[in-house]
């Protein structure tokens, strides 16, 4: 009797489990092509699955781009794997749109998850995906928002939102990001959902304009969570307040899958979350780590081919282990300036630092290396600008210090002081394009090689110097459009990787020597 009673209540209990209306959801964001991820994330779906009825899962944004597997494929690959975790809900992140907007238009058919972004639109402002998506969990509704940073216009390839016209086709809302996120969460309300998650790739770092996900939640209303991205944040578990006070939850899960989000709605209301670290999950979804696994193996007869050595790491970031490359001058930022400039002959090679993603490790240097170090892979190119045109280039790299910002430039053939205690002449428009420069500049004592008396030479303002640089800002419009008004030549050297391979086995004689061990103070910094 006593035994029956004991597997009555175990039934019972599982049962209870069983059909459990609490609401789990797994999330991410900027895993940035870090596959090795994917497959323990299908595992604890179908792990949460077994014990609840109403499992989703969700990511905040740039999973297409960031390593080799994502360029070479343009994203193919990593749609794959992600219909095999079975993804229910994305929003896009600004690294979405670096294949163009024709290739994102195809990968996003291909993807299976629901694709929302509430402050994409077309110039004449009509969505180009849906703001939100409702779903059904029993007797509960929960709407999911897309949003993504305004930055995206000059982050990612500016040139893909303007038409053959140069005039704007698309519009990422950043004068109106608020009323526009207001106006969907008002017209989702009306509808009577239960909770409003926002999938935000905004970050917690103020832009250009100061928007960051804080400012944007106290400038809006009805928003009862925030699964945030862009930033790399880590954060578990944050209460932040929304234009009348009232709490809103903010949580980021970091970067390259560091960890699994699990916010989970419990059926009296309650709201946890908590973050997973990868490490700690030791289950993985078959079908997914055998994609993966066939991914790999792939790509390994290119990315494993030694091109030569280095006696010296190539580093993005300064001693301390934070990032560099975007707001000082690093030892790998110079290698790579060099190995423009020398390959194209030119002048000044300037190469803006968000191009540069990773280290290269003493030792080998293998393909992969430099593919993941330079994901995008731009073509180099040449361009003639004058003196002056160089320092208003140079001005507006180092408008956001002591900021970071992609458009730093890294440097060859030039060197230059910086004070960032003079506030930055620079005018931006508000679609983040240089406007215009007026007042006391940041930049100074500008001194360029001259090759033939083997000396620095202080900057000529109405001379016409040869620059090397990449397609990203001479044809596409990135570093926020400064690169305006620089005369192309019409050569174009090749891929970044194929020349910095070609510079390392022609004239480094396949060795990355002493001499790169530290930065070589081309930009000095008072701070």
């Amino acid at each position: 009797m006593k035994k029956n009673i004991i597997l009555l209540l175990t039934l019972f209990f599982f049962v209870i489990n069983i059909f459990a209306e609490d609401i789990v959801i797994l999330y991410d964001n900027d895993v940035h092509c870090a596959i090795s991820g994917y497959s323990k994330m299908g595992a604890l779906r179908d792990e949460f699955e077994k014990q609840h009825k109403h499992v989703t899962v969700v990511s905040s944004g740039d999973f297409l781009q960031g390593d080799i597997i994502g360029a070479e494929s343009k994203g193919d690959a990593i749609v794959t794997i992600m219909n095999s975790v079975g993804y229910d809900i994305v929003t896009l992140g600004n690294h979405e749109f670096d294949y163009g907007i024709t290739q994102l238009n195809s990968l996003t058919k291909e993807l299976k998850a629901s694709v929302v972004c509430c402050n994409f639109l077309k110039i004449d402002k009509t969505p180009v995906f849906p703001a939100y998506i409702i779903k059904e969990y029993g007797s509960r509704h929960i709407a999911f928002i897309g949003i993504t940073t305004p930055t995206t216009t000059t982050t990612s390839l500016p040139a893909i939102f303007f038409d053959n016209k140069g005039e704007r086709a698309y519009t990422f809302c950043w004068d109106n990001l608020a009323n526009v996120l207001q106006n969907t969460v008002d017209k989702i309300r009306t509808s009577g959902v239960d909770y409003v998650i926002l999938l935000s790739h905004i970050g917690t770092e103020a832009d250009a304009h100061g928007i960051n996900i804080q400012a944007l939640a106290a400038s809006t209303s009805g928003i009862d969570i925030i699964l945030d991205g862009h930033s790399h944040s880590v954060i578990p578990y944050e209460i932040i307040p929304n234009i009348n006070g009232e709490d809103v939850i903010l949580c980021q899960t970091g970067t390259r899958f560091a960890n699994i989000g699990q916010l989970t709605i419990k059926d009296n209301g309650e709201i946890n979350n908590q973050l997973i670290p990868l490490s700690s999950i030791t289950n993985k979804k078959a079908k997914t780590e055998e994609l993966i696994t066939r991914y790999n193996k792939e790509l390994s007869s290119i990315t494993n081919r030694v091109i030569g050595k280095s006696r010296v790491t190539l580093t993005i970031n300064h001693s301390n282990g934070e990032r560099a490359i975007r707001s000082a001058e690093t030892n790998l930022g110079d290698f790579f300036a060099d190995a423009i400039r020398f390959s194209c002959d030119a002048d000044v090679a300037l190469i803006n630092g968000g191009s540069i993603r990773t280290d290269i490790p003493a030792g080998k240097i293998t393909y992969g290396n430099l593919r993941s170090t330079s994901p995008f892979n731009n073509k180099v190119m040449t361009a003639h600008a004058t003196g002056a045109k160089i320092l208003d280039i140079l001005e507006a790299a180092v408008a956001f210090l002591p900021e970071e910002s992609g458009s730093f430039l890294q440097v060859s053939g030039i060197t230059f002081d910086v004070d960032t205690s003079i506030p930055t002449p620079v005018q931006f428009t508000k679609d983040g394009f240089v406007k215009s420069i007026n007042g006391i500049r940041r930049i100074s004592n500008v001194r360029i090689w001259n090759s033939t008396k083997r000396t620095f030479e202080t900057l000529d303002s109405s001379h016409n110097y040869l620059i090397a640089s990449t397609d990203y800002p001479l044809l596409n419009r990135g570093c926020h459009g400064s690169f305006g008004g620089c005369t192309l030549d019409g050569e174009t050297y090749g891929w970044v990787i194929d020349i910095i391979e070609k510079y390392i086995q022609e004239n480094l004689s396949g060795t990355v020597g002493e001499e790169f061990r530290l930065p070589a103070n081309r930009i000095r910094i008072k701070k």
